[in-house]
């Protein structure tokens, strides 16, 4: 075959699979950022639906939608589309120009989608495509996409994120430290379990490692209000909580940390990315001040535009929950998934849950057991437990791995701080190998320590039940 027909050959079976695109791409790996409808219906999903039943304009409207979100396999769908003449008159310039957006983020696929439509766009209309290839990114690229996903920013009033403290236990002064006459602080990240306890808690900061184990310590007895999406409660990730320990006349100097959050916004006022992160940081944290929260959520903004994967992640956690913003689940997971392709392992937890939360499709779980896996990969103890549990009960054995489960949860267990949770995904992932007596026994272990803490049992106990009559658990919604 000669050069130019070979040429002509390999053209051709591009453009073949080209005209198939929207049935591969589906099919691939889902992006950090994909999105939902407010009834948690993937938007994705809807779109591909309207296109299998040809209902092109409901796709292409879809389709819109996303790509204008920076959603790179609706933008390349989009392009398809013009390409086709679907839902749109055909159009190559304008086909180009949205694949070659969807390219820009290095995608081999798309490359050649993109490298392929140019070689159909007449000479004529080339500098055309190209022109309009340069708006597209200007308008949603990178960089514009970062402006275009900026919180709207509330006052605390106007926000529906409010957490009401049910329980409180007693925090107990370390021995060591009171014998000391020592002061000190801890901060802890933690969750809020759909039935309000505190769960999965991990000291981030300590200034003694005594004031650590005290502050988790008082932590497992913490409850809340439950935090409700659309009126039903859901489980709360990544809220954070710092603990001061002071004694009868030695205590922290209020007046200091004011200057010192004082100090902070000075410096963030002055630029960078870190310095903005700092005082928001401390906006959040720190509780000697009347500062609203949506300061805290401006300067995450900014430092997050900047490319700050802390600051994304802090950002996309405020943007679901609409914590100094009004909540839109779409931005949230944007910037999430920003975080999470810099590998920030909270941000790779977060929305791996997020995903599973707010999606629950098969493509849904996909993207979220990678986001898990890379998570596991950086030792963060609650993503192994989380990944453990879906493998030790999912029904699909594509997914089902005990034998991997069980590691994830032994390995887990070393370092996690939140026992119950610990005990129930060993005693799962047990099960799941078929070795029911110790799952049994750790599941016993668990309502042990549950029943002390006041926590719901029923579903515990139907856990158990199901292991004493050698059952495995299949059930993927862990709370």
């Amino acid at each position: 075959m000669s050069d130019a027909r070979y040429e002509l050959s390999a053209l051709r079976d591009t453009l073949r699979w080209l005209s198939l695109a929207l049935g591969i791409i589906v099919t691939a790996a889902a992006p950090a950022w994909a999105n939902s409808n407010a009834d948690g219906t993937p938007r994705f999903h809807i779109a591909m639906q309207a296109y299998q039943a040809e209902n092109f304009e409901v796709a292409y409207a879809e389709f819109t939608s996303l790509a204008e979100l920076g959603h790179k396999l609706a933008q390349a769908n989009l392009g398809v589309m013009h390409f086709h003449g679907q839902g749109r008159t055909k159009n190559v310039v304008e086909a180009y120009g949205w694949v070659a957006l969807a390219a820009t983020d290095g995608d081999e696929k798309r490359i050649s989608m993109r490298d392929a439509i140019y070689s159909r766009v007449p000479q004529g209309q080339r500098d055309s495509a190209n022109q309009r290839a340069a708006e597209l990114v200007e308008l949603f690229g990178d960089t514009a996409l970062s402006n275009r996903l900026m919180p709207l920013l509330l006052s605390d009033a106007d926000c529906d994120f409010d957490l009401k403290v049910i329980q409180r236990g007693k925090l107990r002064y370390p021995t060591a430290m009171l014998h000391k006459g020592r002061i000190g602080t801890a901060t802890i990240e933690y969750s809020i379990a759909p039935s309000g306890h505190a769960r999965d808690y991990q000291v981030e900061f300590a200034s003694d490692e005594a004031f650590g184990e005290a502050a988790i310590n008082a932590a497992r007895t913490w409850r809340y209000e439950p935090f409700s999406v659309n009126g039903h409660p859901t489980e709360l990730i990544g809220r954070r909580a710092r603990i001061t320990f002071e004694l009868e006349g030695f205590g922290f100097d209020k007046e200091k940390i004011n200057a010192l959050i004082e100090d902070l916004h000075t410096s963030a006022q002055d630029g960078g990315s870190v310095a903005a992160f700092r005082y928001a940081s401390a906006i959040r944290t720190l509780p000697e001040h009347d500062i609203e929260m949506r300061e805290a959520t401006e300067w995450f903004s900014k430092a997050a535009v900047d490319g700050l994967p802390a600051a994304q992640y802090e950002l996309g956690k405020s943007l679901i929950r609409g914590q100094g913003c009004a909540a839109d689940n779409d931005k949230g997971l944007a910037w999430l998934g920003r975080a999470a392709a810099l590998e920030h392992p909270k941000a790779q937890f977060t929305l791996a849950t997020e995903l599973i939360r707010i999606q629950g499709s098969e493509q849904a779980m996909d993207s979220a057991l990678r986001w898990l896996e890379r998570a596991a990969g950086r030792n963060h103890s609650t993503a192994m437990l989380k990944l453990a549990w879906i493998l030790a009960t999912h029904e699909d054995a594509a997914i089902h791995d005990p034998d991997r489960a069980l590691a994830l949860a032994r390995r887990a267990s070393k370092i996690h701080n939140d026992e119950i949770t610990t005990l129930e995904t060993l005693a799962a992932a047990y099960a799941a190998t078929g070795d029911f007596k110790k799952a049994s026994r750790h599941q016993r272990k668990a309502i042990s320590r549950a029943s002390k803490l006041d926590m719901p049992l029923a579903k515990m106990h139907a856990r158990f039940n199901s292991y004493d009559n050698s059952a495995p658990w299949r059930e993927l919604s862990y709370w």
